[in-house]
């Protein structure tokens, strides 16, 4: 019987547990794909990529390349859960991870849809911050908010997933996810800034709620 991926959002541990060892180990592409587009259109607002190319251009761009980008990402944050969950005698296998940190981004989905609706609602400037600095219209403002609700949520997923299969307790997945995220965060920073140097582009932007939504994710 073919699972509903979106029950890990109510019941992440029951959810991880039910995997069959076939199973472990992977995830459906299309959550790579949401992931990597969510990734995506994040890092483009951040770079202001609207004020360089056409918004449907970067949008295109995106679909595109969303997949491989989703499955690099999940890796590489798997990599560091696994080797920060070491240091607190965590039992998961590398699979395990791999399976627990990819199903835990299904609130993503929502995320995305949100990226569509503000995408559709400001065009050119979807992918700056201009809408930022001369305020938020209500319904921009309803579209951010829910997206922060789904990051939080994504969040307390991750914390029961990892100490699933880490066979850890919420609050020493919280500790394993700290330390791997912050190191994420830093070496996600300095690939921004080489990619800011290369293109041209000012390594400077990018608001404080990217950088808060980068080091939850």
């Amino acid at each position: 019987m073919k699972k509903n991926i979106f029950s890990v959002m109510v019941n992440p541990r029951g959810f991880i547990k039910s995997l069959t060892p076939n199973q472990v180990g992977k995830a459906p592409l299309l959550l790579f794909w949401v992931i990597g587009m969510v990734y995506l259109m994040r890092q483009a607002t951040q770079f202001e990529l609207s004020y360089y190319f056409s918004y449907g251009w970067v949008f295109v761009a995106a679909v595109v390349l969303a997949i491989p980008f989703g499955y690099i990402i999940m890796h590489i944050f798997t990599f560091f859960i696994y080797w920060a969950g070491k240091l607190f005698k965590g039992k998961a296998s590398y699979r395990q991870l791999f399976s627990a940190t990819s199903y835990a981004r299904v609130p993503q989905t929502f995320v995305l849809i949100s990226w569509v609706l503000l995408v559709s609602l400001l065009g050119q400037v979807a992918f700056t911050q201009v809408y930022v600095l001369v305020g938020l219209p209500p319904v921009i403002s309803a579209l951010l908010f829910v997206q922060i609700v789904f990051y939080i949520w994504e969040f307390v997923i991750s914390l029961h997933t990892i100490g699933e299969v880490q066979e850890f307790s919420a609050w020493m997945s919280l500790w394993n996810y700290i330390l791997a995220a912050v190191i994420v965060l830093l070496i996600s920073f300095f690939i921004q800034f080489l990619v800011a140097i290369a293109f041209s582009l000012d390594p400077r932007q990018g608001h404080a709620l990217g950088s808060v939504l980068e080091f939850i994710q």
